[in-house]
């Protein structure tokens, strides 16, 4: 489990919460919401080498931290950005 203060106190499900817990992803969480980033790999074709890219999913990292917080999403989508970013970080630690 890792245990989120937040800087801002927020409303879910009628009560104010101060800190999110996110347990350790599943792969049953994986296959309902996905992964939180892709990589593509491309050829420069200048100069012949493979280019990669990592982009990250915003909306699959809030469906896993609403379920690994064992929140709605509606509570994930009103963390303030601060808040919102450590909660997203805190789940991307979860993939290395």
């Amino acid at each position: 489990m890792m245990k989120i203060e937040l800087s801002k106190p927020v409303q879910s499900e009628g009560k104010e919460i101060s800190f999110l817990e996110l347990r350790e992803p599943t792969g049953d969480d994986i296959v309902a919401c996905g992964y939180p980033f892709r990589v593509y790999i491309g050829n420069d074709t200048d100069n012949d080498k493979k280019e990669q890219e990592a982009k990250i999913d915003v909306a699959v990292l809030a469906a896993l931290a609403s379920r690994l917080a064992e929140v709605p999403k509606s509570t994930i989508k009103r963390l303030s950005v601060v808040d919102f970013q450590k909660v997203v970080e805190g789940v991307l630690t979860f993939f290395g």
